[in-house]
């Protein structure tokens, strides 16, 4: 039998599984037309990194950045308002335009 996920644990994967996703696709394309080694040249100081972890480094990057938009977007669908919370007419306007 399934168990059901709570609302906190479906929350954490919709945000999670879709940044994961899209980090992976950001960092195919990023280093994809950029080099570790010239990305790490343009820093004022020197950094010994392998290419490997200027890649793991590029992903949690893009995953984080990722991460924040798919939070911003869950917590502005949780917080919207409900259409059948606003009143069709406000109450001060008349709803026949001739009276």
């Amino acid at each position: 039998m399934a168990k059901h996920w709570n609302w906190r644990q479906r929350s954490i994967a919709v945000i999670v599984w879709p940044s994961f996703l899209m980090a992976s696709v950001a960092t195919l394309v990023f280093f994809a037309k950029m080099d570790p080694a010239l990305l790490l040249s343009a820093f004022v100081f020197q950094v010994e990194m392998s290419n490997q972890a200027v890649y793991s480094l590029g992903f949690f990057f893009f995953w984080l950045i990722c991460a924040g938009a798919c939070t911003l977007s869950t917590w502005l669908i949780r917080t919207e308002r409900r259409m059948d919370s606003f009143p069709e007419v406000p109450p001060d306007l008349p709803v026949d335009p001739e009276s």
